[in-house]
């Protein structure tokens, strides 16, 4: 996951991160959790933002996000 993340800025590589952060949810939430937040503080810094930095909000937005692909 740590090198999904450093190029994680490519679309296609994006695309896997997402299904692979949804799919440790299942395993390891809280370890899920970090890798989007991760994510958000290299390379989406404006979710930051505009989101709380909650886990609980992280955790609402998997919920959400579990039939996308």
């Amino acid at each position: 996951m740590d090198q999904l993340l450093e190029v994680a800025f490519d679309e296609k590589v994006l695309v896997t991160y997402k299904k692979l952060c949804r799919h440790y949810y299942f395993i390891n939430p809280e370890a899920a959790v970090f890798y989007v937040q991760s994510y958000r503080e290299v390379w989406d810094e404006e979710s930051l933002e505009i989101q709380s930095s909650a886990p609980a909000r992280v955790i609402d937005e998997f919920e959400s996000l579990k039939g996308e692909d």
